[in-house]
């Protein structure tokens, strides 16, 4: 076993909202002495205009967050791994507002946004096929 040097964050999507913050979704894990990453967790990080950590959240399923959207007062994040949706809403402060595990086979999610009505439209794909789906999260 090799011993822990570093925490580290991955940032894998960014976006600004219209409030200003700036949030970043990725990766949270440790750096070993040889340069692995270890120990990933998903990551959601708020960041104010002038750069000032307001809040992150580490979850420990899925390995990390891929797709994102903001705008309402919220942030959607996602990821899709082993045929399965992980999809989490948060509000500007950081709380989980819902959070869901779908089982999604050889469904791929590609991006997802947010709507004014509480929908989350994720637009993905099929090994055959491209398709839209909505799910509400209010």
């Amino acid at each position: 076993e090799r011993p822990l040097e570093v925490i580290a964050d991955l940032g894998e999507w960014f976006q600004v909202a219209d409030d200003e913050n700036a949030y970043l979704l990725g990766i949270h894990g440790e750096i070993t002495s040889d340069g692995l990453l270890v120990n990933q967790k998903a990551m959601v990080q708020c960041y104010s205009s002038s750069g000032e950590n307001m809040w992150s959240r580490i979850f420990d399923t899925p390995a990390s967050f891929q797709y994102g959207d903001v705008g309402n007062g919220v942030c959607v994040t996602a990821n899709s791994v082993d045929e399965h949706w992980y999809l989490c809403v948060l509000d500007t402060e950081g709380a989980i507002l819902a959070m869901q595990t779908r089982e999604a086979e050889a469904q791929y999610i590609n991006s997802i946004a947010l709507d004014t009505k509480g929908i989350m439209i994720i637009l993905g794909m099929t090994p055959e096929r491209l398709f839209i789906q909505t799910i509400p999260y209010q």
